[in-house]
């Protein structure tokens, strides 16, 4: 969270102990509804889109109102189009592709190497969850590193993460916080998977991508689709197989009613802090 200098100097004592307070904890709705109580006289828009995304992201997480939602999403593009500059003034975070959530900055585009090097500003700057990869370089440092344990998601989409990659992750004792993990065309072979279906340390894991790896998609596919409506799923026969030999795998069996939620959004899988 970029407080920013465009905020009246009077305003900077009670703003910064709000937003030290979503810092400090990241998963907890009611510190960042008090900064947008505390924004909303100077920055209606901020507030505003606090507001709009704390709303988007509860329907998210009860996998309701889709209509609702998009129009959600679509006012926090409009607010973020016309303000974001400005909110990230002078913030580091705006070279690395921020997504916002709940009305403030979640996850970032990185390498690894940049991520583990800038980890400690990073956190004591946003709220962050969730970290997109650039490049496969340094996974195997990143998943041996406690910084993982701060995220909630992980996004390797296309990078080439390999077997080597996914055994690491398997065996990180950081990765159970993960609730969302993409390794869509990370080229994970059979033993990487196996290595991810048999792991003890990633049962927090609500939804995994395995979508055009060469060790094949384990998770379930659509059976059955009437409009926005997925009527049926089935579990393909290599999730069949990994669950006969390690037992039940809750990731291979995200089944949601609706198209709206497929594939899930990470920040709607969050489990949040009361």
């Amino acid at each position: 969270m970029v407080l920013g200098s465009h905020y009246p100097s009077q305003s900077m004592s009670s703003l910064d102990q709000a937003a030290a307070d979503v810092v400090a904890r990241p998963r907890l709705d009611g510190a960042r509804r008090r900064y947008a109580d505390a924004i909303r006289a100077i920055d209606p828009a901020r507030a505003e889109l606090i507001d709009v995304q704390l709303a988007a992201a509860a329907l998210q997480r009860a996998s309701a109102q889709p209509r609702r939602f998009e129009a959600l999403t679509a006012r926090a593009s409009e607010l973020l189009a016309a303000h974001q500059s400005r909110w990230l003034t002078g913030s580091s975070l705006a070279a690395a592709q921020p997504r916002w959530s709940r009305g403030f900055v979640e996850q970032l585009s990185m390498t690894p190497t940049a991520f583990l090097a800038q980890a400690p500003a990073l956190f004591a700057t946003a709220p962050l969850l969730g970290l997109e990869l650039t490049t496969a370089d340094g996974f195997a440092e990143l998943c041996a590193s406690p910084w993982l344990t701060r995220l909630a998601w992980l996004d390797a989409f296309d990078q080439p993460v390999g077997d080597a990659g996914a055994i690491a992750l398997a065996d990180s004792p950081g990765a159970g916080t993960l609730v969302w993990l993409d390794l869509g065309h990370a080229g994970v072979g059979r033993a990487g998977i196996e290595a991810l279906a048999g792991s003890s340390g990633l049962g927090g894991l609500r939804y995994v991508n395995l979508a055009g790896n060469p060790g094949g998609d384990p998770t379930d596919r659509i059976a059955g689709q009437d409009g926005d409506h997925l009527a049926a799923f089935e579990t393909r026969p290599l999730g069949r197989e990994l669950e006969a030999r390690f037992g039940p795998i809750g990731w291979l069996h995200w089944q949601p009613n609706d198209a709206a939620w497929y594939p899930p959004r990470p920040e709607g899988l969050v489990a949040l802090e009361e």
